[in-house]
C-alpha cells in the first residue's frame, strides 16, 4: 500500500511520462497503439501503478493537444519525464458519471479565478491536477445540454486547495486516491487549458483514449493470471494426477485464452482507430473498453478459482490482479443519456393542436464549430451540419406570439446509418403557455399617454433626412385583453401592420381595431401625423379587469418599414393595484417587409417576409445604415420616450375586508358567487388567501373576503298579473356553519300564472334569504384558510414548507383543526447550485477514565460533537469517536497458559518455509485471565531448490479458420511438459492466435 514513486520516476526515465506526447517538449511520440501495447506489459507485472501512470499519461496529452506554447513549455518537460506528476479531476460528489452536471466553479476576478467545490476519487500523490470546472452558469439542461465547462491546471500549493483521507479501497492499493477540496482558490487565468467553454469537449476526447489505456491494463492483468493458472495447474496434483490434465480445466483455460485474444484484438482495433482519427473512433473505444474489461475481470476471477483455497492467500499474486481489475468495470464511463454518441440530428418546434410551425430554433455552438442549420429554410427546424460524433445539442428557442398554446419539440437522433429513434421517450417535450388572468385590480380606470419624440439630427446624426421632412407618422393604439395583438416581436406582421409601417397607411389597421371592440378591443385612440419631432402629444384611454393591455405603434418618415411601439404593456399590478406614473423609452422597430438600409431606400419588399426585429440586430454592421455603430458611437439612444398616468380609477365595492400587513402576499380574487336571491337584491361573495412570507403569523393575515349586492331582475309585486302560491316556512338554522351559505335560513313561492299587462320574471320560483343564522349555530368546526405556497428554494435549510391559519376556533365539541404546517425535502435539482459548506466540528474531549483490573478488556473513549453539519456536497464530517485499548499489563501468575510445545519440522526441504508451535489454556482458576495467543509460526532457514526450466512441446498445426469468408482467427497450442517451481523463470505463452481471411465474403447485390 505505498505509492511507489522510484519506479514512476524509473518509468519516467524509460519514456513512459508522456508516451503519445509530441518529441519537441520530451515527449516520446508513440503512437496509441504503441503506448497500448507498453500498457499492457506494465500491468502484466502491477496493474494499480500502470494505471496510474496512464492517467498521468492522459493529463500531459491534454496540455499537449490544447494547451498553448508557453503552458506546454511550462508545465511538460518535467511532466514527461515523471520529475513532477499529474493528476484528472472531474468525478464529483453529486455528479458522479454525468460530466454535464459538476458543479466546481471557477469566477474569474481580474487576473485569476477563483476556485470553489470539491473532486473525489482523485488518484495519486501529484504536483498539479488538470480539473473540470464551470465557469460559465450552472448547467441548463434542455435535451441535457452541459453549458460553461472548461479546464485549468492548479498546482499543489495554491492557498485553498485541501485534501480528504486516504480512501480504503478494495484493489488499486499502490495508488492513494482521496477527495480534493478548493476554497477560494486564486488560481491564475493563464493556467486556462484552452478556451473557456471547451472543457467538455477536452474531457470527452480524453475519455476515448482513457477507455483504450485502461482496456489495456486488464489485458495485462489478465495475461499474468492466466500464465500463473498453467503454471499452478501442471505442479498441483489432485487424486495422483495435475490439475493440467483435467479435461474441464482444459476446457475452461481454452475459454480464458480465447476471451482474452478477443480482447486483445478489439483494444488493439480501438488504439488504430484513435490513431487514425476513425469516424467510429468513440464506439470503437467505448465498445472495446466494455468487452475488455469484463472479459479480463472474468479471466482474473478464473484463476482464483482455479487456485483453489492458495488464490485466497496472500503469498499467491493472483488475487490482487483481480482485485485490481474489478474497478475497471466501472472507470471511463460517461453518462449523459447515452452510453454512446450520435452522428446526426433534426428538431423542430411545432403547435400541437395546429401542427403550424412554432417559434424560431437558432443552433448554440460551445466550441466555434458548426452545431446545425436551419433547414429548407425554417425557423422551426434545424439540423446537424456534419457527422461528427456529438454528445448533445444545444439550441436557443424564440417563443411565437401569445396565445400560441402548447409547443412540442420532436427530435430525431440518428446513432449510426441504419438506427435512428425518433420521439422515443426524451426525444419529445411538450410545453404549454400559462393561461393569461383576468386583472385583479378594482373597475374602469382613464390613463393619459404623454408621447415625446427624441429622433432628431443631434441624437441620430448619421444620414439624417433632413432635406427629405423628417416626422412622426399617425400614432394608432388600442387598449385590448389577452388574446387580441397588433404585432408581436419576432413575429410575421399583418397586411394591414405592414401598410401602416410602410407607408403611413392607417386605415385598414383602424377598421381591423374597431371591428374587435366590445370584444377583444376596450378603447381606440390616434394622434395624428405631424413634423415637430419633439413635440409632446397627449392621449387617454381607458382599460379594466378584462381590458388591461395597452399597444400602439407610430412609423417614422421617411423609412422603409420602421417604427416605434409598445407591445401589449400590461398596466395591472400582481398586487391587484394599477400602475402609475410610467415611463419607458421607445428603441425603432424593423417590420420585416423591406430590405432597405437607409431612411430613403427605394422600395424593395423582403422576400420571404420577415419577422419583427430591433433595427440594430438587422442593419448596425452595414456601414451605410444610419445606425452603423463605430468606435465614437458605442450604442443607439431611443427615439420617443412615452409616460403614463391614472387619471381617474373607479373605487373597489364596498368590502368585509381586514388590513393585510405590507409583507403579507395574498393570491388572485375568487370568481364571483351566485347571487344569493332569484330576484330582487341580493349578495354575492369573493375571496382571496394568503401565499408566502412564512416568516409571518398567519393568524395576523386572515383570509380577505368582499361582499356585494347584486340585483338580477325585479321580484313580482302583490298587485301584479303574475299569481303566486303562498311564502313557505323559514328553513331552519343549521347546526355546523362552515360556511357562508350555511348561515343564512330562506322560504320560497312558485309563480302559477302570469298577468297579460305585467311582464312577470322568467322563473318559476322566488327565493328570500334572511339574516345569519350563525349566532344560532350550536356546534362550530375549525375553518381554516388555504395552504400558502411552498417556501422557495434554500441553501441553508433542507426542507420547503408551507403553512395555514386558523379562521374560526372549534367551539361545542366543534371538529378540531388539521395541521397547520407541512414540510418536505427539497428536490436535488433545487440545491444543484448551493456553495458547498464543510462541516466543523469541536476540539476533542478528555479521555475516559481505564479500570485497573485483569479479568476483563476495557477501552477508553473521546468524543467531540458537530458544531456545524456538512452541507451540499462540503467536506463531511470527520470521526467524532477515538477508542484505544487501556494499557495495563497483568501480572504473570494471573494469565491461565500452559508452556508452549517444541517447533515443528519446517513444511519444506528447500525454499520458503514454516515452522509452527501451540500451547494451551490452564484451567479457568478464579481471578485469572484467558490465554491471549495459542499458537505461533516463524520462516524457516532453508536452502534455495534447485532451478527447473520450463520445457514445452512442439506447437501443434493451425486449427481452421473461424470464418469461410471475410476477417477471421485461427489458434495453435502446445503443452507444458515440465513445470519450474514457483518464483522461476514462467513458461511462454502455450495458446496462439492470428487473423485469417481466406477470402472476401461476395457482395450482395
Amino acid at each position: 500500500e505505498t505509492f511507489p514513486i522510484p519506479t514512476i520516476e524509473k518509468a519516467g526515465s524509460l519514456g513512459f511520462g508522456g508516451m503519445y506526447c509530441r518529441e519537441d517538449i520530451g515527449g516520446t511520440g508513440l503512437s496509441r497503439l504503441d503506448s497500448s501495447i507498453i500498457a499492457e506489459a506494465l500491468a502484466s507485472g502491477c496493474t494499480s501503478t500502470t494505471a496510474y501512470i496512464t492517467i498521468h499519461n492522459m493529463c500531459c496529452w491534454m496540455i499537449d493537444e490544447f494547451g498553448n506554447p508557453e503552458q506546454r513549455e511550462r508545465w511538460l518537460p518535467d511532466l514527461t519525464s515523471f520529475r513532477k506528476r499529474a493528476s484528472y479531476c472531474l468525478t464529483e460528489p453529486g455528479s458522479g458519471s454525468d460530466a454535464a452536471s459538476l458543479t466546481t466553479t471557477a469566477k474569474l476576478d481580474g487576473d485569476y479565478y477563483i476556485i470553489n467545490g470539491s473532486k473525489m476519487f482523485i488518484s495519486g500523490e501529484s504536483h498539479c491536477y488538470v480539473v473540470m470546472v464551470r465557469t460559465g452558469q450552472p448547467g441548463e439542461i434542455i435535451f441535457r445540454s452541459p453549458k460553461g465547462i472548461s479546464c485549468i491546471v492548479i498546482e499543489n500549493e495554491t492557498p485553498g486547495l485541501s485534501f480528504g483521507k486516504n480512501e480504503k479501497k478494495l484493489g488499486w492499493k499502490t495508488q492513494p486516491t482521496h477527495a480534493i477540496m478548493f476554497e477560494d482558490c486564486r488560481v491564475p487565468k493563464e493556467n486556462l487549458i484552452g478556451q473557456e467553454g471547451q472543457g467538455f469537449n477536452i474531457a470527452m476526447r480524453g475519455l476515448n483514449g482513457g477507455r483504450v489505456s485502461i482496456a489495456s491494463c486488464s489485458l495485462g492483468a489478465a495475461q499474468a493470471t492466466l500464465e500463473m493458472s498453467l503454471e499452478h495447474l501442471a505442479v498441483r496434483k489432485q487424486f495422483g494426477k495435475p490439475l493440467a490434465s483435467n479435461q474441464y480445466l482444459q476446457f475452461k483455460l481454452a475459454e480464458m485464452a480465447t476471451d482474452l485474444v478477443a480482447s486483445r484484438l478489439m483494444v488493439r482495433n480501438a488504439a488504430k482507430a484513435l490513431d487514425a482519427g476513425s469516424p467510429d473512433l468513440v464506439s470503437l473505444c467505448s465498445m472495446a473498453k466494455l468487452f475488455a474489461t469484463e472479459k479480463c475481470f472474468k479471466i482474473c476471477n478464473e484463476a482464483i478459482q482455479m487456485h483453489g483455497g492458495y488464490g485466497y492467500l496472500n503469498e499467491f499474486g493472483v488475487h490482487q490482479f483481480m482485485r485490481d481489475t474489478r474497478v475497471h468495470t466501472i472507470l471511463e464511463v460517461f453518462l449523459m443519456g447515452s452510453r454512446h454518441p450520435f452522428r446526426g440530428y433534426a428538431i423542430e418546434a411545432v403547435n400541437r393542436v395546429a401542427g403550424k410551425p412554432a417559434g424560431e430554433l437558432r443552433p448554440v455552438s460551445d466550441d466555434g464549430q458548426c452545431a446545425g442549420k436551419n433547414v429548407h429554410g425554417c425557423v422551426n427546424l434545424i439540423s446537424h451540419c456534419d457527422n461528427r460524433d456529438k454528445y448533445y445539442v444545444k439550441f436557443k428557442w424564440i417563443s411565437p406570439k401569445n396565445g400560441s398554446g402548447c409547443i412540442t419539440f420532436r427530435a430525431t437522433v440518428v446513432q449510426t446509418l441504419p438506427q435512428w429513434f425518433k420521439d422515443d421517450g426524451g426525444l419529445s417535450l411538450e410545453i404549454c403557455e400559462k393561461a393569461g388572468t383576468t386583472c385583479c385590480a378594482c373597475g374602469p380606470t382613464t390613463y393619459s399617454m404623454t408621447f415625446n419624440g427624441i429622433w432628431s439630427q443631434s441624437t441620430h446624426p448619421k444620414n439624417f433626412p433632413v432635406r427629405s421632412f423628417p416626422r412622426w407618422g399617425n400614432l394608432i393604439g388600442a387598449t385590448h385583453a389577452q388574446n387580441y395583438y397588433l404585432y408581436h416581436y419576432n413575429t410575421l406582421v399583418s397586411t394591414a401592420m405592414k401598410e401602416a409601417a410602410e407607408w403611413n397607411f392607417p386605415a385598414k389597421l383602424l377598421t381591423d381595431i374597431i371591428s374587435n371592440e366590445n370584444r377583444q378591443v376596450l378603447n381606440t385612440f390616434m394622434i395624428r401625423s405631424n413634423f415637430n419631432l419633439h413635440r409632446s402629444e397627449t392621449v387617454s384611454f381607458s382599460v379594466d379587469q378584462t381590458h388591461h393591455l395597452v399597444s400602439f405603434i407610430r412609423k417614422i418618415s421617411p423609412s422603409p418599414d420602421w417604427f416605434v411601439g409598445i407591445d401589449s404593456l400590461d398596466l395591472c399590478r400582481h398586487d391587484c393595484k394599477w400602475k402609475d406614473n410610467l415611463t419607458l423609452n421607445l428603441t425603432l422597430l424593423d417590420a420585416g417587409t423591406d430590405d432597405g438600409i437607409t431612411y430613403t431606400s427605394p422600395n424593395h419588399p423582403t422576400q420571404p417576409q420577415k419577422t419583427v426585429q430591433k433595427v440594430v440586430s438587422l442593419s448596425s454592421s452595414n456601414s451605410s445604415s444610419p445606425f452603423y455603430i463605430d468606435e465614437t458611437r458605442k450604442s443607439i439612444l431611443p427615439f420617443a420616450q412615452i409616460t403614463f398616468k391614472m387619471v381617474t380609477t373607479t373605487a373597489c365595492a364596498k368590502s368585509i375586508e381586514v388590513k393585510v400587513p405590507d409583507l403579507c402576499t395574498v393570491s388572485q380574487w375568487t370568481k364571483w358567487s351566485a347571487c344569493s336571491a332569484t330576484c330582487g337584491t341580493g349578495q354575492r361573495k369573493r375571496h382571496r388567501h394568503i401565499i408566502g412570507n412564512l416568516n409571518l403569523n398567519l393568524n395576523q393575515c386572515p383570509e380577505l373576503r368582499q361582499t356585494q349586492n347584486c340585483s338580477i331582475i325585479p321580484c313580482p309585486g302583490e298587485d301584479t298579473g303574475c299569481k303566486m302560491t303562498e311564502w313557505s316556512q323559514w328553513t331552519s338554522c343549521p347546526t355546523i356553519c362552515k360556511t357562508a351559505a350555511q348561515q343564512l335560513r330562506s322560504r320560497i313561492r312558485q309563480i302559477i300564472k302570469k298577468g297579460i299587462n305585467i311582464k312577470c320574471p322568467p322563473i318559476t320560483q322566488i327565493v328570500q334569504h334572511e339574516k345569519d343564522c350563525i349566532d344560532k349555530c350550536s356546534v362550530k368546526d375549525c375553518v381554516v384558510s388555504e395552504w400558502t405556497d411552498w417556501s422557495p428554494c434554500s441553501c441553508n435549510t433542507t426542507h420547503t414548507t408551507r403553512k395555514r391559519a386558523v379562521l374560526q376556533e372549534p367551539q361545542n365539541n366543534g371538529k378540531k383543526c388539521p395541521d397547520l404546517e407541512e414540510s418536505r425535502v427539497f428536490d436535488e435539482a433545487c440545491l444543484k447550485n448551493c456553495k458547498p459548506v464543510k462541516c466543523l466540528v469541536s476540539e476533542w474531549g478528555n479521555w475516559s477514565i481505564c479500570p485497573r483490573n485483569c479479568n476483563t478488556n476495557f477501552n477508553k473513549t473521546r468524543t467531540r460533537s458537530i458544531k456545524r453539519p456538512a452541507k451540499h456536497g462540503g467536506k463531511p464530517c470527520p470521526v467524532l469517536k477515538q477508542t484505544k485499548r487501556c494499557k495495563y499489563k497483568c501480572p504473570e501468575e494471573l494469565i491461565n497458559c500452559m508452556a508452549w510445545s517444541p517447533w515443528s519440522t519446517c513444511t519444506r526441504t528447500c525454499g520458503k518455509g514454516y515452522k509452527y508451535r501451540f500451547r494451551s489454556e490452564k484451567p479457568n482458576l478464579e481471578g485469572g485471565i484467558k490465554c491471549p495467543v495459542l499458537h505461533q509460526k516463524k520462516l524457516c532457514k532453508l536452502p534455495e531448490c534447485q532451478k527447473v526450466k520450463c520445457k514445452v512441446s512442439e506447437w501443434t498445426s493451425w486449427s481452421t479458420c473461424s470464418k469461410t469468408c471475410g476477417e477471421g482467427f485461427r489458434t495453435r497450442k502446445r503443452d507444458i511438459l515440465i513445470m519450474p517451481p514457483e518464483g522461476e523463470k514462467r513458461c511462454p505463452e502455450v495458446v496462439d492466435a492470428e487473423s485469417c481471411n481466406p477470402q472476401k465474403c461476395p457482395t450482395r447485390r
